[in-house]
């Protein structure tokens, strides 16, 4: 018994690690593909993120949003595209920076504007409706949240590709055997229903004998209650011995 509480004990613990691993190495990994960002830059934004009050979840939205909304900069339409264009920022520069400098560079020029209303109102339009959570963390400008970027590389928070790319290889296996799993239980439930509905019938007339003993006989059902607890009486009290 306490061998079995020890194992608990432990692997309680490292089951809780592993689940942990799956779940953030999954959602770096999937969200890396969203932004055009490294794991490693979003594992350290995180960190950032919580920081100043919000999360990767909001920052990852909000930046597959603008990335999508930088489409139509280059046709020179919609409000994001305006925005940009107000900010100083031409498609082309854009373009050519990688996801993670293109970000830095709309935090600076956001940062930048001596009209901080009319800032908001541009965050707004370029990276949506997660901009209010979002303005601590953008208020930092980039050399801000770079440093608490470092931070949490020294703080060893920082994830490896290779890392989310296990995990959710581990993610994937798992629910393919969770599927199986589910399957056979189907497969199992049909293959015995049939067995399982014709027994039920059998125990009809059974039961419906049981109903109808109960209702022209409770005398003999009280008594075997009652010999039912004395005989119960007694084990307890031989055990008790």
């Amino acid at each position: 018994a306490k061998t079995a509480v020890a194992a608990a004990a432990i692997g309680a613990p490292l089951i809780a690690s592993v689940r942990k691993f799956i779940t953030v190495g999954d959602a770096l990994e999937k969200m890396a593909i969203r932004t055009g960002f490294t794991v490693e830059t979003l594992s350290k934004l995180s960190y950032a993120a919580q920081r100043s009050g919000t999360d990767i979840e909001q920052l990852g939205a909000a930046i597959f949003r603008a990335n999508r909304r930088l489409g139509n900069f280059k046709t020179g339409t919609g409000p994001a595209a305006r925005a940009l264009n107000e900010l100083g920022l031409s498609y082309r520069k854009l373009r050519d920076l990688s996801p993670e400098d293109r970000f830095f560079a709309m935090v600076d020029a956001l940062k930048n504007m001596d009209d901080a209303v009319r800032a908001n109102q541009l965050g707004f339009e370029i990276f949506g409706d997660n901009w209010k959570s979002l303005l601590p963390l953008f208020d930092r400008g980039s050399d801000g949240i770079k440093n608490l970027m470092e931070k949490a590389k020294a703080l060893g928070l920082e994830i490896s590709t290779e890392t989310a790319v296990s995990a959710a290889s581990l993610s994937d296996k798992i629910l393919n055997l969770t599927s199986q799993v589910l399957a056979l239980s189907v497969k199992i439930g049909s293959a015995l229903g049939p067995a399982l509905a014709n027994l039920l019938k059998a125990f009809n007339p059974v039961l419906s004998n049981f109903i109808k003993l109960i209702e022209e006989s409770p005398g003999l059902i009280l008594s075997i209650g009652e010999l039912a607890l004395a005989l119960a009486g007694i084990s307890t009290a031989f055990a008790g011995i």
